[in-house]
């Protein structure tokens, strides 16, 4: 058994806390206390004491501004023009900002694919606006509670506002914005699973024409058979961990995404094209694709049906060209033909050196 002593000094935290507390680590769970020992401003102030920067601090107060945990008040006695804006604010719809756009730039996505980026950022909302939007959507506060959970990480104010953005600003539904960050969190690089990189494939997407939940499930399918397909060709084709170059990039698309081929057609391919030539070649697997799809033919058993039709074909052409040739038959002095013409090789023979003896005699 055990009990707390509490001395001359007690700090009181809501039970609320308790409910993130899983969620929270312990930088998070520091900067709690000293925002509970320490009110408003004070405890940025102190927080090197206790090993803790300014940034971490913002960090975590946004974390338990998220978690309902924290309320962000305004000590200044408002003016009657401030309390009339105030109102204004409170009766207006929540709002954001455009954000800037810097045409050209570009980030790598989790598929490897090059992403450009359209904008720098996410709309930008204050820390009231944030708190605010909170309250009055739970189900808001629990998607962003599970997209932490996702990546792993206490989100800044900045990065709820980046979530919160995808809703207002891109009207995306809580199950898409969830699946997006699913999809980020499942690239297993640290570099790569972050909001920034979230949002800007939110942009992509969206600008493609992809903004249901049912279209984003079909475009992640998608680009993780192609991630797949990418990681069996380069065995096949022995590229090895090198880059593969634009060229090859798409061709590699156009198989999958034009013709709708998985690996068995491009296998099917590569054998014919290596049988052909010998030699595994990018733009002859594609020819002989490219063959089959013109044909309509799209599953392996159709494709191998025309294998096997064309390999009759070529033998029976074979058989039919050896037919057409006159047979020659084996005599004792030469060759003869099926066709009753002989030819004597002893003759030829002795009539050559006689020629050869009467030039040397003029």
């Amino acid at each position: 058994m055990f009990k707390i002593n509490y001395g001359d000094k007690v700090i009181n935290v809501p039970g609320s806390a308790m409910d993130a507390i899983k969620r929270a680590d312990a930088k998070t769970l520091r900067a709690l206390l000293i925002f509970a020992s320490h009110p408003g401003e004070e405890a940025f102030d102190v927080c090197s004491e206790y090993g803790l920067t300014r940034a971490a601090m913002e960090n975590a107060q946004s974390f338990w501004q998220g978690a309902g945990v924290l309320d962000l008040v305004d000590d200044a006695e408002p003016s009657e023009e401030e309390n009339t804006g105030d109102k204004r604010e409170a009766e207006a719809p929540f709002r954001h900002k455009d954000p800037p756009e810097i045409p050209g730039d570009e980030m790598t996505a989790p598929d490897g694919r090059r992403i450009k980026l359209v904008h720098a950022d996410f709309p930008t909302y204050s820390s009231d606006e944030i708190t605010k939007f909170l309250q009055e959507n739970e189900e808001k506060k629990q998607l962003i509670m599970a997209c932490e959970q996702e990546l792993k990480k206490s989100f800044s104010a900045h990065e709820v506002s980046i979530i919160i953005g995808l809703s207002d600003y891109l009207n995306l539904d809580d199950e898409y914005i969830f699946s997006l960050v699913t999809f980020v969190a499942g690239s297993g690089k640290k570099s790569l699973t972050s909001v920034k990189m979230v949002s800007n494939l939110a942009y992509q997407f969206v600008d493609e024409g992809i903004n249901t939940a049912e279209a984003l499930h079909e475009k992640l399918l998608a680009i993780e058979k192609a991630k797949r397909i990418e990681e069996e060709i380069r065995q096949l084709y022995g590229i090895g961990a090198r880059s593969m170059t634009e060229k090859e990039k798409s061709f590699l698309e156009k198989w999958v995404n034009e013709y709708k081929y998985g690996m068995d057609q491009i296998k099917l391919a590569f054998e014919e094209n290596v049988n052909s030539t010998g030699n595994a070649s990018f733009p002859y697997t594609d020819a002989i694709l490219k063959s089959w799809f013109e044909s309509a033919l799209q599953t392996p058993e159709e494709i191998r049906g025309r294998i096997d039709s064309d390999r009759s074909a070529k033998t029976r052409m074979k058989t039919e060209k050896t037919a057409q040739q006159p047979a020659r038959t084996k005599t004792a002095r030469g060759v003869q033909p099926s066709d009753g013409s002989s030819f004597d090789s002893e003759d030829f023979l002795t009539k050559a050196i006689q020629k050869g003896r009467n030039e040397r005699k003029r």
